[in-house]
């Protein structure tokens, strides 16, 4: 083997140990529940920091049309949705970045008619059990809600409980991409020069 042959193979080996280094998973940052990042309202409250409570029924709840506006909803959706006359609620919005990844359990204590739920952007999950366990990875920028929600009338209390899971999804630092682009064209073109020379 040439002596450039073996510099080149030797810079490609580097490179790789490079890459590998930086393939390395990450975990998204997402702040505990008691973060300023976690804007609320109604009556919301954090008992640990991994784990929310919200409740209907209180006198610290907000009527419906002010729920609404913060679920950034038009007026009357949430009626829509329920079928029946929603009064007041609570509720609280993470704004998620790119690679942010959430997990966790919820139990919904339902009265009534009350119903819980979580919002995405524009698109309205109403929790169908009692108990679940739920993961979101965001690729993109995205609003995140979680909410529940009096029905017919003010009284008799809906609780919605969510406690955090540990991180479970890996997330690849976005610098890892770029690098294997990197190596994979620099040995493509060693490849082709040495050829040339053959």
């Amino acid at each position: 083997m040439h002596f450039k042959q073996k510099m080149n193979v030797a810079v490609v080996s580097l490179l790789t140990v490079g890459v590998s280094a930086i393939m390395t998973p990450s975990w998204a940052a997402i702040p505990d529940f008691s973060s300023n990042d976690w804007f609320k309202t109604g009556d919301v409250t954090i008992p640990a920091l991994n784990q929310l409570i919200l409740t209907t029924g209180t006198d610290s709840t907000v009527l419906i049309d002010d729920l609404e506006s913060f679920l950034n909803l038009t007026p009357g959706t949430l009626d829509s949705i329920s079928g029946l006359q929603t009064t007041f609620g609570s509720a609280t919005r993470y704004n998620a970045k790119a690679g942010d990844s959430i997990s966790f359990d919820w139990d919904f204590l339902k009265n009534g008619d009350d119903f819980g739920f979580f919002k995405i952007n524009d698109q309205i999950q109403v929790l169908s059990s009692s108990s679940s366990t739920f993961s979101r990875f965001f690729d993109s920028d995205q609003s995140f809600y979680i909410g529940v929600v009096d029905v017919n009338d003010s009284i008799g209390s809906s609780q919605l409980r969510v406690t955090r899971k540990q991180q479970s999804i890996p997330v690849p630092e976005p610098t890892s991409i770029l690098s294997i682009l990197a190596v994979g064209g620099y040995g493509v073109f060693l490849c082709r020069r040495s050829r040339k020379k053959a």
